[in-house]
């Protein structure tokens, strides 16, 4: 059996600057797309809207921080 790493579980595959970058480039690129398909109220949102919220979501994790554990 392998000893764990407990150092090597610390520290991140990415620098932090890069992870902030990319978290404020994908943040700007929703906001802007999300601008142009229009606005609802936050009454008038279907369960399909916020499903796929959600799942958008999901997506852009791994564009931020990739197979950062």
């Amino acid at each position: 059996m392998r000893a764990f790493d407990w150092v090597g579980m610390w520290r991140p595959q990415w620098p932090p600057l890069e992870v902030a970058l990319r978290a404020v480039v994908v943040y700007l690129f929703v906001q802007v797309l999300l601008r142009l398909l229009g606005r609802k109220s936050l009454g008038r949102h279907s369960p399909f809207d916020i499903i796929l919220l959600f799942f958008v979501s999901i997506a852009l994790r791994q564009s931020v921080v990739g197979p950062d554990t």
